[in-house]
């Protein structure tokens, strides 16, 4: 979900839920036409592998490769004659001439090992979901995952990759993006949600700590059922809320624009703020304390609900103040799954708060910031002679390494496409490795070349 209201005071907004009244959002990017030809394109779903890019990387100039479709036809630019952006999906962008060229060498840039992309705006019709205006908003979603190795943190972790352009000409004073989450833990009539806004986290558990319900010939997780959270991870949570699967109301399921922006800074359908009883004080989320059964000064769902309500769905929301003309909103976040089968119902919410600490660390250490898209390690060897050297990137930071030790030191310089000097390194002999930081150059081709008594390579790379 996201809107707000416009500088001329309009509400503009896009959300979804499941679809059972209509739909604001629809594949592929703004266009001027919408036809079966841009219908065949956009309305899938790309998946890519990070073995994948990094085998066409190595082999696109090999006789006998074929570039693999998904590859080919990565969605890297659109239709200018159409009306789409001419920069899409991201890649990399060799030769730095906005064209997406995979005969050359070019590739897709993912996050994980594994990553899933689509593309889908709210201009293409009516919005039939919540019947406000549109925004003409255009969202690159990629979600991606990491394979294990045996951290628990990412064991059962998918991470969510956001990108949002306002590809309007109207300023938004006040834009609001919430996540809508349907948390079910096993059987959907037993589960509790809650907000821990130091972790910039939403979650949900179950209310009991037996999942099951025999009214419903269900049999879910048994006996000390698991907890889930979204967290965002490089935003502040502004707001959270819950509504019941219900026609209240107040706390119901929304049915017009007003009830979805009223949702989206934290109040009722009827725009009156959410009320902590315990103090009766406003808050601008829902159910910030531990679920603790044992404190009734604990303002937990497990100790006060609304309306009757178990069937709950919530709102974890960002606010970002003047979102004009071809602005862009990044948002990354992850989905945690917590089950630990020795803890109890409530110690699973503890030892889901540890998870989100410890994706949140991760997060920190593997990007620079929500604009790094790239988990590519790329390697290049240089046939030596005697021995290879091997050329690592990883982002932006480039390892040198040599199999043996060399008899004296080998010169490192990195070159721009000008060839002037960017830097001078040195891998000192006695030495079989050097990391170069690159990562406050700026973006585009350089050149590495590594000069010894016996030889003088050189090899060609992008920073991002």
């Amino acid at each position: 979900m996201d809107g707000g209201y416009d500088e001329n005071t309009e509400l503009r907004l896009a959300a979804n839920t499941y679809r059972q009244n209509g739909t604001d959002y629809w594949p592929g990017p703004i266009a001027s036409n919408y036809d079966t030809l841009y219908d065949n394109f956009y309305n899938k779903v790309w998946r890519m592998k990070k073995s994948n890019i990094e085998h066409h990387i190595a082999n696109y100039n090999t006789a006998g490769y074929t570039i693999p479709n998904d590859i080919l036809q990565w969605p890297a630019n659109g239709n200018v004659a159409n009306g789409e952006a001419q920069n899409l999906a991201p890649y990399a962008d060799i030769n730095s001439n906005d064209l997406y060229e995979p005969e050359l060498g070019e590739y897709p840039l993912i996050r994980g090992d594994e990553a899933l992309y689509v593309i889908y705006n709210d201009h293409r019709a009516n919005h039939s979901a919540t019947g406000s205006q549109k925004i003409k908003a255009e969202v690159h979603h990629m979600l991606y995952a990491y394979y294990s190795n045996g951290e628990e943190y990412n064991n059962n972790t998918v991470y969510s990759h956001y990108e949002i352009y306002n590809r309007s000409n109207l300023n938004f004073p006040h834009f609001y993006i919430s996540n809508f989450l349907d948390i079910d833990i096993g059987f959907y009539l037993d589960d509790y949600i809650g907000t821990e806004v130091s972790k910039n986290l939403v979650y949900a558990y179950n209310g009991t700590n037996s999942d099951t319900n025999s009214n419903y010939s269900y049999s879910g997780y048994g006996i000390n059922p698991p907890a889930y959270g979204y967290v965002l991870l490089n935003q502040d949570i502004e707001h959270s809320i819950a509504f019941g699967n219900t026609n209240d109301a107040a706390s119901g399921n929304p049915v017009i624009s007003s009830d979805y922006h009223n949702y989206m800074r934290a109040k009722w359908k009827h725009g009156t703020p959410i009320i902590n009883p315990v103090d009766s004080t406003t808050s601008q989320y829902i159910y910030t304390d531990f679920p603790d059964t044992s404190d009734n000064t604990s303002w937990s769902n497990i100790n006060y609900s609304f309306h009757g309500s178990q069937d709950y769905r919530i709102l974890s929301t960002i606010y970002a103040q003047n979102f004009g003309p071809g602005d862009k909103i990044c948002m990354d976040n992850a989905g945690i799954f917590a089950h630990d089968t020795s803890l109890t119902h409530l110690d699973q919410v503890t030892h889901l708060f540890n998870l989100t600490d410890q994706v949140q660390t991760f997060y920190n250490t593997q990007y620079d910031n929500c604009e790094d898209v790239s988990d590519l390690s790329i390697y290049e060897t240089l046939d030596l002679g005697n021995q290879n050297l091997t050329v690592f990137q990883n982002q932006n930071i480039v390892t040198l390494s040599v199999e043996q030790i060399v008899n004296s030191d080998i010169q490192i310089r990195v070159m721009d496409a000008l060839g002037r000097q960017i830097s001078h390194n040195m891998l000192k002999q006695g030495d079989l490795s050097i990391d170069i930081n690159l990562q406050k150059v700026t973006s585009g081709t350089y050149f590495i070349q590594c000069s010894h008594q016996t030889f003088n390579k050189s090899m060609q790379i992008v920073v991002f």
